[in-house]
């Protein structure tokens, strides 16, 4: 059945859907949307090779970031090289909402990387009922997504004329559909938590409570903010107990006599 995916639990199963208003798919003003920080390893050049040999009224738009080294001038050196800039707009340091428009603005998305980890950009843009490209052999964990319903597993020489078929047929996909019912935050929440649960029974070990709901936008966090708030205490005795300080939840130090004599003076 196309809904079950015998796979870990990846990163990028914890998108919350609720951050995504898809338009409709025939009223959408960008045609290829590729987002991916501009490091070699996401090889733009892949898509810039192709587009030579598609129509040039396309929109491509590329959202990204300095990575490894190269810059947004690096990647549109590359684009100038393939002669294809006339057809590209490119966007640095955009926010996640910011990301999040544009891909429910596109009528497809492509992921060109050979080898990464679960690329969250594959689950985003299925949220976002945009389907998704990427290469045939790509060692990239969120390839298991693929599937006639979320998109098109490409081939280096056919990549033009696929790409091209799936953007006249993008209204056929229905990645959300899928997404909805196999990848959501709230999901794979349950997955985990029924995991440690009965890994805790098994062992005769306690279970109070269920874990807390959280997802990836664009780093993890609770899907209720108040969460934050009610988990402080929980964060200072990981520091205190074992010395683990989760970024972005340090807690302070009191103060010693001999600190607080120095400081005061």
């Amino acid at each position: 059945h196309h809904n079950i995916r015998p796979i870990p639990v990846l990163a990028s199963d914890w998108i919350n859907p609720d951050f995504y208003e898809p338009k409709p798919r025939n009223q959408r003003e960008i045609d290829i949307l590729m987002v991916a920080g501009w490091s070699r390893v996401k090889r733009h050049w892949l898509l810039f090779r192709t587009l030579r040999k598609m129509p040039r009224q396309l929109r491509v738009v590329l959202i990204g970031q300095d990575a490894d080294g190269r810059t947004g001038d690096d990647v549109f050196r590359e684009a100038k090289a393939f002669g294809v800039t006339d057809r590209i707009q490119m966007i640095q340091d955009a926010s996640i909402d910011d990301v999040t428009k544009h891909q429910c603005n596109s009528k497809t998305s492509i992921v060109l990387s050979a080898r990464e980890g679960s690329c969250v950009v594959v689950a985003e843009s299925l949220f976002a009922d945009t389907p998704v490209a990427m290469m045939h052999n790509a060692h990239v964990g969120s390839r298991s997504c693929i599937n006639t319903q979320t998109g098109v597993l490409l081939r280096a020489n056919t990549m033009h004329t696929q790409l091209s078929k799936m953007l006249e047929r993008s209204s056929s996909f229905s990645p959300q559909t899928w997404a909805l019912a196999t990848i959501t935050s709230a999901g794979t929440t349950e997955k985990l938590n029924g995991i440690l649960r009965d890994y805790s029974r098994e062992r005769g070990l306690p279970w109070t409570r269920d874990i807390v709901p959280m997802c990836w936008r664009p780093d993890p966090i609770y899907v209720q903010t108040a969460d934050n708030e009610r988990l402080q205490s929980a964060y200072a005795a990981l520091q205190e107990r074992h010395g683990v300080v989760v970024a972005g939840h340090e807690a302070e130090r009191p103060l010693s006599s001999s600190r607080l004599q120095t400081e005061t003076r």
